[in-house]
């Protein structure tokens, strides 16, 4: 049976949204380019690529008022590639890294709709945190490359206490 609280629906829409702006992103030699997590779990995609993920993350409550709680909802964006032999490989993985770096740290809002991520009106703050440049996956014979990031939103509160 899945999961369906509104906390967690609000995580799926806010990981769907980190996937949306990494594909909008232009990453220069990339063959395998941004799959979800089932192409990734089928053994269905090409190397390298980046992926976005919520499996292994959970929320965290940062404060709030009586009315809303401010909670930090976490996205893991990894870039997986073979064994890289020559400096252009770590070159053009750290040049994919820095890509999805600047695109979510210091998010400004869209001109438009007023919000940091597509649709996600409940999301305020979007901040990224660096994980290791380079970790080696012995088992796969892969390099692992990354960041997580962290979005806030203002979740209605169930009960609100009387002023």
């Amino acid at each position: 049976m899945a999961i369906t609280t509104p906390s967690f629906d609000l995580h799926n829409r806010i990981h769907e949204d980190v996937v949306t702006v990494l594909k909008s992103l232009r990453f220069t030699g990339l063959p395998g380019g941004v799959q979800d997590e089932a192409a990734l779990e089928a053994g269905n995609f090409e190397w390298p690529c980046i992926c976005a993920s919520i499996e292994g993350e959970q929320e965290e409550r940062v404060g709030g008022t009586t009315e809303y709680r401010h909670v930090v909802y976490p996205v893991r964006v990894f870039i997986l590639a073979r064994d890289l032999e020559l400096p252009q490989d770590k070159a053009r993985l750290v040049e994919w890294r820095a890509t999805i770096y600047d695109a979510f740290d210091d998010r400004v809002p869209d001109a438009i709709t007023g919000r940091l991520l597509p649709t996600c009106p409940e999301v305020f703050d979007v901040k990224i945190v660096p994980r290791p440049v380079f970790e080696r996956i012995q088992q796969y014979r892969a390099v692992l490359s990354g960041v997580l990031i962290k979005a806030t939103a203002k979740v209605k509160r169930k009960k609100s206490w009387p002023i």
